[in-house]
Parts: C-alpha cells; structure tokens; sequence
C-alpha cells in the first residue's frame, strides 16, 4: 500500500511513502530510498494540471475496482475556520484555498484513491506533536512541525514546504497500519532562525 498526505494550498506540498522497491516515477529531487520504503515528496505544484498528473501517477492506479494502491490523507479545509490569531487570510484567500481542496479531493477520487480528510490537530497528536502554545509565532510553530518531520524522516532533507504533507503521510501509514508508534509527545522549544529556502 502506498501512503498519502496532502497539505492543500498554493504553499503546501504532496508527499507519498512507497513500500520497499515501489518508488516515484523520475528519480531525483524529493525522491529518497532507504531499506523500507522510497518517499516521494514535493511543493505544491504550480498548474492543475501538474498536481493531476502527480496524483495520477501508475504507481497509485488501483489494481481493481475493490483493492486501491494507494490511500491518502488530506489536511481538512473549513469555510471560515481562519480565526484568532491566523485570522490573516482575506476572504477571497480563503476562498481560493477551499476551492483548492475541493480541486484535490475531486483529483484524488477520479483517480480512483480513497482518501480522508482529518483535522490537523488530530494528525499532529497522532504523530506525537502536543499543542501549540500560545506565545509561539506561525513560523516558530511551522519550524517545530518540521523537526518533528525531521526526526521520523532523518534519511530526508525536508523544508517548510512539504513538512506538514510528510506528517499527514507518516498519519496515514499509521491509521492504516495501526502499528506505526510515534514515539512520547514533545514540547521542544521552537528555532526563532528560519532560512530564506524555507520561507
């Protein structure tokens, strides 16, 4: 089975992890072997129809109408959810974002994988990360999602871009597998320094 997390947005990102000897199509940036499993992991493509072709890949075409390849899941998108203190997104922000989510849950059944959407809260518990708190800037919490990326992927070189989707496939290996342990909750404290890259 091959494990899917999506991060929607115009800065998210895309993220499989394959089983041993099942990797992405082009080998080369974002694409990394160890002795498990290959991950393929990237930005947010630019154009639609990048994002459809990354979903329609052969490698996560079902093998029949009842045995899918592939499952994922998808950071769940709320209509006027942006509140407190990430309240920065514009109405019309907003809405391209939803629209954006909505586009990758009609790509993903079209291309025939079933797919969840799950709050983030509840995929950062099940990863081991505990709450954000309340003095932690965007960044610094953004940066503490990517260590903790980091730390159950230290074979990869991971950015800001595609953290949180490597988290949401490391959660979907868990739900489905049910066997995968993160490890105790951490409450590290976050890097003030992100670099321009990462940004």
């Amino acid at each position: 089975m091959i494990y899917i997390g999506i991060d929607p947005g115009r800065t998210g990102g895309m993220a499989a992890i394959f089983p041993s000897g099942k990797d992405g199509r082009a080998r080369g940036k974002g694409v990394v072997d160890d002795d498990q499993y290959s991950y393929h992991f990237s930005r947010m493509p630019a154009s639609e129809m990048e994002v459809w072709q990354w979903l329609s890949q052969d490698e996560f075409r079902p093998y029949n109408t009842e045995l899918p390849a592939a499952v994922a899941v998808v950071e769940n998108i709320v209509p006027g959810s942006f509140t407190g203190r990430d309240s920065g997104q514009s109405p019309a922000n907003q809405a391209k974002l939803y629209g954006h989510f909505r586009m990758l849950c009609a790509f993903l059944t079209a291309a025939g994988i079933p797919y969840e959407t799950v709050n983030s809260a509840k995929a950062w518990r099940a990863c081991g990360i505990g709450p954000r708190k309340r003095e932690w800037s965007k960044s610094q919490w953004k940066q503490h999602l990517r260590r903790r990326a980091v730390e159950l992927f230290p074979e990869l070189y991971i950015t800001l871009d595609v953290a949180d989707a490597l988290l949401l496939a490391w959660y979907c290996r868990h739900v489905n597998e049910m066997s995968v342990r993160p490890g105790p909750v951490r409450h590290s404290k976050p890097d003030s320094t992100i670099t321009a890259e990462e940004e």
